[in-house]
């Protein structure tokens, strides 16, 4: 079963966030994330710059005072080292992307 659908069948039964790895190696990393509507994943900081991609429904992107609003096919840039959190407006599938800089 692919990772996607694994999460979206996970959602029915799972209050909390959901990740899945799809991709690691030194350089990069991709991780798929699972929320149902309302669900937040609670605030934290980016270590390496990042992207977030809302491939189904909408999430609010929270950070210094400021929200975006996140819909489908959207992305978002998350800024290095400063505090955020993410809410889901609707029941969403995002795709996190992370470039870790060379040593």
């Amino acid at each position: 079963m692919s990772v996607l659908k694994n999460i979206k069948e996970e959602l029915l039964t799972n209050d909390g966030p959901i990740f899945k790895p799809l991709h690691n190696n030194e350089g990069f990393k991709a991780i798929a994330i699972g929320l149902k509507k309302g669900v937040v994943i609670k605030e934290h900081k980016a270590n390496w710059p990042s992207k977030l991609t809302v491939l189904e429904g909408k999430v609010n992107f929270v950070q210094e005072n400021s929200t975006t609003e996140i819909s489908q096919y959207e992305t978002h840039d998350i800024v290095v080292g400063v505090l955020h959190y993410v809410e889901a407006s609707e029941d969403s599938l995002c795709l996190l992307t992370q470039s870790r800089p060379s040593e």
